[in-house]
């Protein structure tokens, strides 16, 4: 069958048929990019978009200003993290025509499952970029965009531009009732001199790569999970047009893992968000599938096919417990209690067996030289 939309047959020519995003090994979804210098490996999660659109909503709902900054934080830290990984260019060792080139194509790998349509200009001397987004993730359905817009693209402009002053603020919002989203992404002086309102991170300690993430993130052959995100794409479960991914018009977007990292370190700074968190992605869990596919095989594959490694569903005695091998590791593993995760297998199962199961129980393991982690009631 011929491909005629146009971002899918970019992004099938520019990124799988080359094999930069490996999507049909179960447990794995891995984006891979080589050139004359480096080699980049970075473990992804096929992200539900639902989760962090509440996620938006309650927190700066229930915690004002300070909510505000911890999501803005999130997006920023995570942009500038995810930038840092993928070792893009630098302005100041790059010549402005590559600088511009590779920006032209991460905005169009961007575009392939974040947003129907991108459009940008910059200003390289101001280091100032302009965006319009067009059904982008997230603020779409908010009409915030801390998280993906004004903080996730202001921390991938800062590194590139090596000022951590520049901040992003969107002006216009499709989440707000504007025809398109508008970001403008500048130092904070030039965003003074526009009068803007804008909220303030610098803090990049502690977000350098690990020396062994490739080795604790490898690809590894699942004993258990059979299903990956191309299996699932080939059987239709997912669906892919104009640059979005979706399951029973529920949205996913394909993310790097630190996000999910990043998210629970900095919720941790509010008392009480972390729980919210757990609520948001457990009422998500309810939500996703179907009654009728719904059993311990099918969730297990769900949750592998979007990246979250092999995992092994039993229950003894009434309890349920879940082994989780090859789970997405980066070095904040012992500081976090895999709220995200938890909270949508806790949903899945409590809409299978129709009462409340809650998987507060957690083990983790790092001595195969993997990441291991053991939920159980």
């Amino acid at each position: 069958m011929a491909v005629k939309d146009r971002l899918v047959s970019w992004f099938i020519k520019n990124v799988i048929a080359p094999g930069m995003e490996i999507i049909d090994q179960p447990g794995f979804i891995v984006l891979k990019l080589s050139d004359k210098r480096e080699t980049t490996y970075l473990r992804e999660l096929l992200f539900p978009e639902d989760v962090l659109v509440e996620l938006e909503k309650q927190i700066s709902k229930k915690y004002g200003s300070k909510g505000r900054q911890v999501l803005y934080s999130i997006g920023k830290k995570f942009g500038y993290r995810y930038a840092s990984s993928s070792k893009y260019p630098l302005l100041k060792n790059t010549s402005e025509k590559e600088f511009l080139n590779f920006i032209y194509m991460l905005v169009r790998y961007i575009e392939t499952t974040f947003a129907k349509r991108l459009t940008h200009k910059i200003d390289i001397k101001n280091k100032t970029v302009y965006m319009t987004l067009d059904n982008f993730v997230i603020c779409r359905q908010s009409g915030i965009g801390y998280i993906m817009t004004s903080g996730g693209v202001s921390g991938i402009c800062a590194y590139m531009f090596c000022d951590d002053s520049i901040e992003g603020v969107e002006t216009a919002c499709q989440g707000r009732g504007a025809k398109v989203c508008e970001l403008i992404c500048a130092p904070a002086s030039i965003l003074k001199q526009k009068k803007m309102k804008f909220i303030e991170e610098t803090n990049y300690k502690n977000l350098d790569m690990e020396t062994n993430y490739e080795s604790m993130n490898k690809t590894q052959v699942c004993q258990y999970s059979h299903e990956s995100f191309k299996s699932m794409l080939d059987s239709g479960f997912f669906k892919y047009t104009k640059g979005v991914v979706e399951h029973n018009g529920r949205r996913f977007f394909l993310c790097e893992s630190s996000l999910m990292y990043i998210i629970e370190n900095e919720l941790r700074k509010i008392p009480g968000a972390e729980n919210t968190l757990f609520q948001i992605a457990f009422d998500f869990g309810q939500k996703v599938i179907d009654s009728g596919n719904l059993n311990e095989k099918f969730i297990a594959d769900f949750m592998s096919s979007i990246g979250f490694g092999d995992i092994y569903i039993t229950k003894k005695n009434k309890k349920y417990m879940v082994v989780t091998n090859f789970f997405p590791w980066m070095k904040f593993y012992d500081s976090i209690k895999f709220t995200l995760f938890r909270g949508i297998l806790s949903g899945m199962l409590s809409k299978y067996e129709k009462i409340k199961i809650s998987l507060d129980k957690i083990e983790k393991e790092v001595s195969g030289g993997h990441l291991t982690v053991i939920l159980s009631q």
